[in-house]
């Protein structure tokens, strides 16, 4: 099921790993980067940020409730 996430964390990376796999997503200045994924999604994507795209720490993501 698809939830809600919100991330203010390496916004340019995080942005171009949404483009890459068609993900819609809103950026809002001060909010951050929203877009709709389920869990598995957005653990894989931190994961891989780290591992394939340079980031030097997780991005941290939460979920909007």
């Amino acid at each position: 099921m698809e939830k809600t996430f919100v991330t203010k964390s390496n916004l340019n990376k995080v942005c171009f790993y949404l483009i890459i796999r068609g993900k819609e997503f809103n950026h809002t200045p001060g909010k951050g980067v929203t877009f709709q994924a389920n869990e598995d999604f957005v653990k894989e994507m931190q994961s891989k940020l780290v591992t394939c795209y340079g980031c030097s720490l997780k991005p941290i993501i939460n979920e909007v409730k």
